[in-house]
């Protein structure tokens, strides 16, 4: 339902926008769909988004352009 509630707030905020919500196994996996374009927008934790953008992630020796909307919370 969660899932639901955020495609739907970001669906009706930014017209012309059609959000989907996407079921991934973790944050390296968001980073990754990121950097290869196939989403624009993903849910990570801070440490795996830092990883990624210096270029520290495992499995992507390649920096991400990783920019934050909001910290959901601290890890």
């Amino acid at each position: 339902m969660e899932m639901i509630s955020r495609r739907f707030v970001i669906s009706k905020g930014i017209p012309g926008l059609e959000a989907t919500a996407e079921v991934t196994t973790a944050s390296v996996d968001n980073m990754m769909f990121l950097h290869t374009g196939k989403v624009a927008l993903v849910i990570t934790i801070a440490d795996t988004a830092l990883d990624a953008y210096e270029g520290h992630l495992k499995g992507l020796p390649e920096k991400v352009a990783v920019r934050a909307l909001a910290s959901l919370y601290s890890n």
